[in-house]
């Protein structure tokens, strides 16, 4: 049973990977107080009561984390590695995205060389590829344009972990993040950010609709409460969208944890991700809307929405703010390479559900019951 001084366990993915470390392992969790609840309490609402757990309160942006001194010297020769799972993901503040990522990663290696911990083991992302075609898990500088501060700032992570002297490391780079595999979700951002805007539409035209009130020509209420909306999406037809289910992603992690680090990465991706185009049909069918189109251009995208009435327009709007974010995965996706991972889990490695029609519906249908819950517990 390995000791470990996990980060970052109370973000959607950290606290996935929590509850699968203690089933084998002693982990020392560092988190953040926030408002009125503690650190430990945060924690203990995720998860539930557990016997293997000491959380530590801190803040990671800190020097040595925000730990005091008399803490440090508790966890001197207590801790055999430490997990680094504490992030933002932020795309378009990049202040955000260097503080945690960037200065918070330096302060928790800076502990590592502190305690004398030889193992480290770091959550980065897939997108460290940026705008490049295929990306094996050796690759890091292939002059990939690096599309947004959040991809920057992971990318930057890398090369100082790559950096480090104090010893041997691990990186996990997983791709987009979705709910678990049962449909159910401990996040609402990422693919459910994308459709949640849409959603928002379409539910106020049901209620405009419910009212009695006159809706132009092109935007219909069908009896079935079916929304018809010619809105524009950018997007590509033919590129793919590597989705992949957070516990699965815990799930690889934790096997990969109880491993020797060897300064090797992992890619934790799809195998087989479906195409953007499906994706967005797909769900939109779940949403009960149709008539989108999928553009790949400005072009097409001005020339789809210049005859929308006022309200149609001022809805396009609405949508296009929010999706514009995600405009860069949605029409250039890398092909991940996964021979790492394969080989070294070997038999214990297991692909993840794949993401058809009815898993989106699933996932979608959960998002709503839950109001798209949008508290955020990414950054630990």
């Amino acid at each position: 049973m390995a000791h470990i001084l996990l980060t970052g366990g109370t973000g959607a993915l950290g606290a996935s990977l929590l509850r699968d470390l203690t089933r084998h392992h002693f982990v020392w969790c560092r988190a953040r107080s926030q408002g009125a609840v503690s650190a430990k309490g945060r924690i203990l609402r995720l998860i539930g009561t557990e016997t293997r757990i000491n959380v530590l309160e801190g803040d990671i942006t800190k020097q040595n984390c925000g730990l005091s001194e008399e803490t440090l010297q508790a966890l001197e020769g207590s801790v055999d590695m430490i997990v680094h799972c504490a992030a933002s993901i932020d795309f378009a503040n990049g202040l955000e995205a260097m503080t945690t990522n960037v200065v918070g990663l330096t302060s928790v290696l800076d502990v590592a060389q502190r305690l004398n911990i030889k193992d480290f083991r770091h959550v980065s992302t897939a997108y460290v590829a940026g705008d490049s075609l295929r990306f094996s898990e050796a690759d890091l500088d292939v002059g990939q344009k690096l599309r947004n501060p959040y991809e920057q700032s992971k990318w930057t992570g890398e090369r100082l972990v790559h950096a480090w002297s104090g010893g041997s490391f691990s990186i996990f780079r997983p791709s987009i993040l979705i709910g678990r595999e049962d449909g159910t979700s401990p996040t609402f951002d990422g693919y459910y950010g994308f459709f949640r805007p849409i959603h928002s539409v379409a539910q106020a035209l049901r209620r405009s609709a419910s009212q009695g009130k006159q809706l132009p020509a092109d935007l219909r209420v069908l009896p079935d409460t079916m929304v018809e909306f010619m809105f524009a999406i950018q997007a590509s037809y033919i590129s793919t969208l590597n989705l992949v289910p957070i516990d699965w992603v815990a799930s690889m992690m934790a096997k990969l944890i109880s491993l020797p680090s060897e300064n090797k990465t992992y890619h934790l991706t799809h195998p087989s991700p479906p195409r953007v185009a499906d994706v967005i049909y797909n769900s939109l069918a779940a949403l009960r809307v149709r008539g989108a189109l999928i553009v790949e251009t400005p072009e097409e995208f001005a020339a789809a929405t210049q005859r929308h009435s006022p309200l149609a327009s001022r809805l396009q709007r609405q949508i296009t703010n929010v999706l514009e974010h995600f405009v860069p995965y949605v029409t250039r996706q890398p092909v991940f390479d996964t021979r790492v991972i394969r080989t070294d889990l070997g038999s214990t490695y297991r692909e993840p559900r794949p993401i058809t029609s009815s898993f989106l519906a699933e996932l979608l249908a959960f998002a709503i019951a839950q109001n798209w819950d949008t508290r955020k517990e990414s950054r630990a």
